[in-house]
């Protein structure tokens, strides 16, 4: 029987709520894909069929949020499934972190305020967990104490992005890594960018590109319904990705961020001038890859790599932080308060 979706409040035992964590700091990307392909909602709903459960998939992470009257028997279930699902990679359900009550009830709070990202205060993660939070509700795969507690760190995190400036001067993953790159290299601005694929990551990488001066796009894509899309927003041609190496001209940089499914390329692969290229490369798992016997001198960024040095591009924030960790607090406290409120109300009833 799945939960009801209903939204009548009652108090929320956080005794009763856990997470599983797994994100790029204790985890590979290429084993992070691999997760999300095997804690699917539909596996879990198989599993725990009475329990709310909540999965939080991006590409630096994948997060399993669960409510349930038997929280530590649901951890080791959870846990079996994953050694079955997966073998010879046991590992994996011992490499995640493991919290409890308050303390899954703050994560969840920090990583949608931005303060657990490579680009602190960086603003899709707040879409990527309302995504995710609509789609289950949709599907009915929470109820009334996880509406509340997703709730509760959605608007914690609208109130940190409006009342302090890592909210207003934030920068998305995208607009980091250009950064990150144009101080190894900066093309001409005559030259066109080349961006692969047309998602969100695509889209505010072209925004920004086009914000610092470099209006000339081309974009590539394989989906002709976003052809026509991209093509209409930002008056760019767009090109099917099987074309990328025809376009590459020296000095050119490559922003790719695809689906997995997408087929891999080397950096050969590119053409005869790909030496003085610049490549940013968000793709999870990796869509341009170095192969072993290659010698060129070209820049390749990819997460990994933004992993190692993103905090050396995010100076004087702790100000910031200090101020976003005091909202936090204050919202807890609020929640806390409520939630007692609503617990005592519900033990005088007993005596009416």
């Amino acid at each position: 029987m799945r939960p009801s979706c209903s939204r009548s409040v009652k108090y929320i035992d956080f005794n009763h709520l856990i997470l599983l964590s797994w994100n790029i700091c204790n985890t590979s990307i290429v084993d992070l894909v691999k997760l999300s392909k095997i804690v699917t909602p539909h596996k879990l709903r198989q599993i725990f069929p009475s329990s709310e459960f909540f999965i939080l998939s991006t590409c630096n992470r994948v997060e399993i949020y669960i409510y349930s009257d038997t929280p530590q028997a649901v951890f080791q279930s959870i846990k079996q499934f994953i050694v079955c699902e997966s073998p010879g990679e046991e590992y994996f359900s011992d490499s995640g972190v493991f919290l409890e009550g308050m303390q899954a009830y703050l994560h969840l709070i920090k990583v949608t305020s931005g303060l657990n990202s490579l680009a602190v205060g960086e603003y899709q993660i707040q879409g990527q967990v309302k995504d995710a939070y609509k789609n289950a509700i949709r599907d009915r795969y929470i109820s009334r104490y996880l509406i509340s507690i997703i709730e509760s760190a959605l608007r914690t995190g609208k109130r940190v992005r409006s009342e302090t400036s890592i909210g207003r001067k934030s920068v998305s993953l995208s607009s980091l890594a250009i950064d990150m790159m144009l101080q190894v290299n900066k093309p001409m601005k005559e030259l066109p960018i080349l961006i692969v694929g047309t998602g969100r990551m695509c889209n505010l990488a072209a925004e920004y590109f086009i914000k610092i001066g470099y209006e000339s796009i081309i974009f590539f894509s394989n989906e002709p319904d976003e052809r026509g899309t991209i093509k209409l927003k930002y008056k760019a041609l767009v090109l099917p990705i099987s074309a990328l190496p025809e376009r590459t001209r020296e000095n050119n940089i490559i922003f790719s961020a695809v689906s997995p499914d997408t087929t891999r390329i080397s950096i050969e692969s590119l053409g005869e001038n790909w030496d003085t290229f610049s490549i940013i490369d968000l793709s999870v798992p990796k869509y341009i890859f170095r192969t072993d016997s290659d010698t060129s001198n070209v820049y390749l960024l990819d997460m990994e790599g933004i992993q190692h040095i993103a905090p050396d591009y995010l100076p004087g924030l702790q100000t910031e932080i200090d101020k976003c960790e005091h909202i936090i607090h204050e919202e807890i406290s609020r929640f806390v308060s409520d939630n007692r409120r609503r617990r005592e109300l519900n033990i005088s009833h007993l005596y009416t």
